[in-house]
């Protein structure tokens, strides 16, 4: 959908006004989550409690109780942001692989625990990541090679994240790759 408006405040009451509610909840607070994200980032979005102050402004009737629950369920994401936070360091071959395979070994320990939240939060941020790259290809004259194969990476483990370095490891060994980016040190120091 394309916004009209200019400035975050005047995103979220568009996006409100549009949703045509007059009480606003969970569901109105994660439509304008997603609204804010598509046109200014992910790392703009306000907290769920300062969108339905904004809104409570504009004369919303807040639904308390599934804010609360909204917020609660956001608080408790933050004790995984100390694991996804400094994640990606994809600034080289070796970075990139390093990376990866930290991916990995996040992904299985949730996996082991059964943390579907985890696993959500992680694949939510690799997909960020990826479409970062994306948005990065379409408006950058420079967007290179290197960039290029991240955006294969990425997509390869989307697909099939348990076979990633496997996938990596016979992909260094391509012609193109070699001709490319030289070697790949597979250790990931």
């Amino acid at each position: 959908m394309s916004w009209q408006a200019k400035t975050l405040e005047d995103l979220m009451i568009e996006v409100w006004e549009k949703l045509d509610c007059e009480s606003v909840g969970a569901a109105e607070i994660e439509a304008i989550e997603e609204a804010v994200a598509g046109v200014f980032g992910s790392e703009t979005v306000p907290a769920p409690m300062a969108i339905a102050r904004t809104l409570a402004d504009e004369g919303a009737v807040l639904r308390h109780s599934e804010l609360m629950e909204l917020h609660i369920r956001r608080f408790s994401e933050r004790t995984y942001e100390a694991d996804i936070d400094g994640l990606f360091d994809l600034s080289g071959p070796a970075a990139a692989i390093s990376t990866f395979k930290r991916i990995e070994r996040l992904r299985e320990r949730y996996r082991e625990s059964d943390d579907k939240r985890g696993l959500f939060l992680l694949r939510r941020s690799v997909i960020e990541k990826k479409e970062q790259l994306e948005r990065a290809a379409a408006s950058d004259a420079t967007f290179g090679l290197w960039d290029a194969e991240l955006l294969r990476w990425f997509s390869i483990w989307m697909q099939t994240p348990d076979l990633i370095e496997d996938w990596v490891r016979m992909r260094a060994r391509s012609a193109e790759y070699i001709a490319n980016f030289g070697q790949l040190d597979m250790t990931g120091k």
